[in-house]
């Protein structure tokens, strides 16, 4: 934890950035702990108990992992490369690990090609599809933050979250169910249409620059999904690479929002550092490295779940990249298919 303040003026104490912890701040003289003293409204307050540090720390043999998501990912596609990571049957896909991480690569490379840096919010509109998986991963590994966004939400609610976070570039699809989703970003962005692609102005929405639909048609103002995964150059491959050792652990990853219960509805910014352990611990504790597929009912020696992405993601993304298991991941819920996960039993 660190401590700081500014002069004060009773005591002509500077209060100085410290840090920390346990005996080590306990060993202090009493002159240096006066030095090390936080200023409170004019006046010094000394620390005289021991300081907390920043991390809990799970009281474990096992030390938390210092990973970034983009790290898991090389880490998974490296030791399980040709094994299944993903299974979409109502999409008829299924990528393995190494697949995943070329197709998220080539997205990080064509997203940073568009203009979006290191620290920009990128929107995910999207129901639960294969794409939920590539475009987490390729955001992490592009250092960019990924907001998720309920598939359900209207024009209103839309335009709340990409303007609470400052999104840069929306990525969505054509329709789902009775959601035309280019119609609802029309209504609150209508410049959309026409605005050259990659150059939205809007004073509705000022952060959105450019809309991704995943989708064969093209529409009006709008990225196609697969051009812009195909336009990444090998310059941009190299510096998605290259980010791997850049990117830390405490960065933010994924933001999250609340309900929306009691209020409008917050954003929540999660770390690497908080994803990647926080899958780590969950598939342990479901005992995933007994299990070669995993979906939240248990069946014999496999798993079957159905989340809704925008906020079970990346943790549940990320359950599999630590044994090795495959993710069947349907559309919407649907009776337990044990025909469907059988194959993948040891």
């Amino acid at each position: 934890m660190t401590v700081g303040g500014s002069q004060s003026a009773s005591t002509g104490l500077g209060c100085a950035r410290v840090t920390a912890t346990g005996d080590g701040y306990e060993s202090l003289s009493t002159k240096d702990k006066l030095k090390n003293a936080t200023c409170i409204g004019g006046h010094a307050d000394l620390i005289l108990n021991t300081l907390r540090p920043s991390y809990w720390h799970q009281p474990g043999s096992e030390p938390l992992s210092p990973l970034t998501v983009g790290q898991l990912v090389d880490q998974s596609a490296d030791k399980f490369g040709h094994r299944e990571a993903l299974v979409s049957l109502h999409q008829n896909r299924r990528l393995t690990f190494q697949q995943l991480r070329e197709q998220s690569d080539r997205l990080a490379a064509g997203l940073l090609q568009l203009g979006l840096e290191p620290g920009d919010r990128l929107g995910l509109w999207i129901p639960n599809i294969a794409e939920w998986f590539i475009v987490n991963f390729a955001a992490a590994r592009a250092g960019l933050i990924l907001v998720n966004i309920n598939p359900a939400n209207q024009s209103a609610e839309l335009k709340y979250c990409l303007n609470k976070v400052g999104i840069k570039a929306l990525i969505t699809v054509d329709k789902f169910k009775t959601q035309r989703y280019p119609e609802l970003i029309s209504a609150i962005v209508p410049e959309v249409t026409s605005a050259q692609q990659g150059d939205i102005r809007s004073d509705h929405v000022p952060s959105l620059k450019s809309v991704i639909v995943i989708s064969e048609d093209q529409f009006p103002g709008s990225f196609k999904y697969d051009d812009v995964m195909a336009s990444g150059t090998e310059e941009y491959l190299q510096k998605v690479r290259l980010l791997q050792n850049k990117t830390q652990p405490d960065e933010g990853c994924n933001i999250y929002f609340t309900s929306g219960t009691t209020g409008s509805p917050k954003a929540a910014l999660l770390s690497h550092h908080n994803s990647v352990n926080n899958a780590y611990y969950t598939g342990k504790r479901l005992g995933l490295h007994l299990k070669w597929i995993f979906t939240t009912k248990s069946c014999n020696r496999t798993t079957s779940c159905v989340f809704p992405y925008h906020y079970s993601t990346p943790s549940l993304e990320l359950l599999g990249y630590w044994p090795g298991s495959t993710s069947d991941q349907p559309q919407w819920c649907r009776p337990l298919d044990t025909a469907q996960i059988s194959q993948y039993r040891p």
